[in-house]
């Protein structure tokens, strides 16, 4: 349930059981200790600030299955190298991964039709392939992706908003659908 282990920051160790379909918003947030994390398959949602500002997660697996990653699910977790949403993800919440400064591999499945509001700010990834479903590419999605060189946009996209590749230094090219409005 929601802050059910709010602020435990010797937790180090976590593992949800199969059965358990909803991680409530703020379940894990802040738990500073945190290195080890195991999602069950039948994991539907991650809620809102679920695991936020858990600074020493260094591995995180999404299970197929899950659909809903919530906003700040995993905001601040500096060690994460990598993260793959699997096919079974629709919504990637606002700020879900915002400055995981270490993930430096960003795979996302075509599943995903929403990409909140400064989802990835801050990754330190080197190319992107935005998924087939997405029709908009939110404000301050990509933003402060310092390292950020190539960027895949398919056709679906209409709208890139605001910010969305703000201070993507090394941004060599990018090539803007024609239905983009």
């Amino acid at each position: 349930g929601s802050y059910a282990f709010y602020y435990c920051r010797r937790l180090t160790i976590i593992t949800i059981p199969e059965g358990v379909t909803a991680i409530g918003s703020y379940a894990f947030s802040h738990c500073t200790g945190l290195t080890n994390l195991s999602l069950p398959s039948t994991l539907q949602t991650i809620g809102s600030y679920a695991f936020n500002y858990c600074y020493n997660l260094a591995d995180l697996e999404i299970p197929f299955g899950v659909m809903i990653i919530g906003d700040n699910a995993f905001s601040y977790c500096i060690k994460i190298p990598k993260i793959d949403i699997p096919g079974s993800v629709t919504t990637i919440g606002n700020e879900a991964f915002r400055e995981c400064s270490s993930v430096n591999n960003l795979t996302i499945a075509d599943s995903v039709t929403t990409i909140g509001t400064s989802a990835f700010v801050g990754l330190n990834i080197t190319s992107i392939r935005i998924p087939e479903g997405i029709t908009k590419i939110d404000n301050y999605a990509f933003q402060n992706c310092y390292n950020l060189v190539n960027i895949s946009i398919p056709k679906t996209v209409t709208s890139i908003g605001s910010y969305a590749f703000n201070n993507c230094r090394n941004l060599e090219t990018i090539d803007i659908p024609e239905n983009v409005e």
